[in-house]
């Protein structure tokens, strides 16, 4: 589990909160919020997930997957991230 608070001069105040479970340092669930302080309805994105994969085969050969989902207020639609 963690958290960041960013405090800006020129900006708005963000906090970011966000967990990871994993199971065998293999699979990976992720999940988390980013709002702003004062103006949380204003905020550009929310809540966040994702899941991956880390498989080695061998010491130095393995494969990792990842994928990520971030709500997105102002877009059609959300962001999706595959790496």
């Amino acid at each position: 589990m963690g958290s960041t608070f960013t405090a800006n001069n020129a900006f708005e105040d963000k906090l970011s909160l966000g967990l990871e479970y994993s199971y065998m340092s293999t699979f990976f669930l992720r999940g988390g919020y980013n709002l702003l302080m004062e103006n949380s309805d204003q905020s550009v994105y929310g809540f966040t997930a994702g899941a991956g994969v880390d498989y080695k085969f061998a010491e130095d050969i393995g494969i990792v997957f990842d994928y990520a989902y971030r709500d997105v207020q102002d877009f059609p639609t959300a962001n999706h991230i595959l790496l």
